[in-house]
């Protein structure tokens, strides 16, 4: 039997760090919505305002550009969550990332362990988002991050039920219209109008009076 496909009232912001992440995947994502992170300058202003880059740290070309890839990798990978096809590339590109990354152990202070990020700029960076990521997994919470089904959309979204398939009811609304009229479009291309124009007035056999 066909899961039928459900829609949140409005994007969802995700429990915790993990809302982080998703304002970092999303900052080249949605409707009409600009490139946020365009410059080195752009990018270290919006690592700084989250806390994730030191003030005195400016970011180069090479940086940015790892940024940018990381951002794309982990867009590719929350498009799986939300039923996309598997992403090899973007898995290994996350990969080769963490390779040049360092953690060091902290012991917080009801006795839990997280490891800190002690890489130099953008790897720093980079990495305190992906260990938000290993809490999430653990938590349950990360596959729960989508990617909207809409492919003019393409906002993270969290989903709060497990089984909504786009960012808002809005979307949802867009991709069944946009299914109807190209169906109702090959069906006038097929029978010349006449189908069409029977289940509009409601006659039989597909003739007008």
């Amino acid at each position: 039997m066909r899961r039928k496909r459900r829609a949140l009232r409005k994007p969802q912001p995700a429990p915790g760090k993990l809302e982080k992440l998703r304002t970092f995947v999303n900052t080249a994502a949605g409707r009409r919505k600009r490139e946020e992170l365009g410059t080195p300058a752009e990018l270290g202003r919006w690592f700084k305002h989250r806390g994730l880059l030191g003030d005195d740290e400016k970011l180069t070309l090479d940086e940015h550009a790892s940024a940018i890839a990381a951002r794309r990798n982990l867009r590719s990978i929350l498009a799986v969550h939300n039923g996309g096809g598997p992403n090899p590339e973007a898995v290994e590109g996350l990969a080769e990332l963490l390779v040049g990354m360092r953690f060091e152990p902290r012991l917080e202070a009801d006795g839990s362990v997280r490891f800190e990020p002690v890489s130099p700029g953008i790897l720093a960076s980079l990495g305190k988002l992906l260990a938000i990521v290993a809490v999430a997994q653990n938590a349950g919470s990360w596959r729960r991050l989508k990617i909207c089904a809409d492919p003019e959309c393409g906002t993270a979204f969290y989903d709060t039920s497990g089984k909504a398939t786009w960012c808002s009811t809005r979307c949802g609304d867009r991709v069944r219209g946009r299914k109807f009229r190209r169906s109702y479009k090959g069906r006038r291309l097929r029978t010349g109008g006449r189908e069409g124009l029977a289940a509009v007035f409601g006659l039989e056999g597909g003739q007008a009076e």
